[in-house]
């Protein structure tokens, strides 16, 4: 993918969780603009997809929640998963809407705690 972030991204893998309805996945790696994440696919996940609205993020290392985030999907494609051949996962490149100045703050202790390592 290519790289076209204004903003420093920090690495969260295998540290923040991502849900959408009925979708979770895993955060790849986060900035005060966007997201990169890979998620478990199902029956449904192209208009999951095309429709994504909003995500939540959890990081379980410092017991974060950050709710509703608005986002737009600007890149997605399949790839293989990494624990059985035959287990596709769906990796996604989103940038973040509007947020509430609350979401924007919790957003941006999240970052600081990961910029602070």
């Amino acid at each position: 993918m290519v790289e076209l972030r204004k903003n420093q991204r920090f690495d969260t893998r295998e540290k923040c969780l991502l849900r959408h309805e009925s979708t979770v996945g895993n955060v790849i790696d986060l900035s005060l603009g966007g997201l990169s994440c890979s998620c478990c696919l199902s029956d449904c996940d192209d208009a999951l997809v095309r429709n994504c609205e909003h995500v939540d993020i959890f990081c379980d290392e410092n017991k974060m929640w950050v709710r509703e985030l608005k986002v737009d999907i600007l890149e997605s494609k399949m790839i293989r998963g990494q624990f059985f051949n035959g287990f596709w996962m769906r990796k996604c490149r989103a940038r973040f809407g509007r947020l509430r100045d609350e979401q924007a703050h919790r957003l941006e202790e999240l970052i600081f705690s990961f910029a602070s390592r």
